[in-house]
């Protein structure tokens, strides 16, 4: 046991007189920093995220029903979204109905910009913006529509 441990010491005094040891910690010492580096940034990628969560968090909920949109609706989205954070709306708008290439069939299911003010009212809107446009989201949904988009901040 004694020789093997005098051989491994004589192995490494040699090593290190020929250089090869001291390269050898070099890349140990290279390595542990970047493993250090790369996890120092992860965390506090992690931990802004955590933190601004709710205002980087998007929700995509398509609503599909034969009445009105719900003023519920339009409170437990106000309810989920953070002070800051950005609300972002397209649906169908008042003109669809002359298309007919997809989207509620009855007017009062449609929006509009004054419907979309009122919902939202407080809010620092950025966009509200009725427009026509082509889209292609499947076969019911496929043509030229009338939208309306809406991008407001909550504040």
């Amino acid at each position: 046991m004694i020789k093997l441990f005098r051989l491994a010491l004589h192995s490494a005094w040699r090593d290190a007189r020929a250089g090869e040891l001291r390269l050898l910690v070099v890349a140990v010492a290279l390595g542990v920093a970047s493993l250090t580096s790369v996890a120092f940034l992860a965390d506090r990628i992690e931990g802004g995220l955590q933190r601004d969560a709710r205002k980087l968090l998007g929700g995509d909920a398509v609503v599909v029903t034969d009445k009105p949109p719900p003023a519920v609706l339009f409170e437990k989205i106000k309810d989920s979204l953070k002070p800051g954070g950005l609300l972002i709306i397209q649906g169908y708008g008042k003109n669809q109905l002359k298309y007919n290439t997809g989207g509620p069939g009855k007017l009062d299911h449609l929006y509009d910009d004054a419907l979309m003010r009122e919902a939202f009212a407080g809010y620092e809107v950025l966009v509200c913006n009725t427009y026509e446009t082509t889209i292609q989201e499947g076969a019911g949904h496929s043509g030229m529509s009338a939208l309306v988009g809406f991008l407001a901040r909550k504040p």
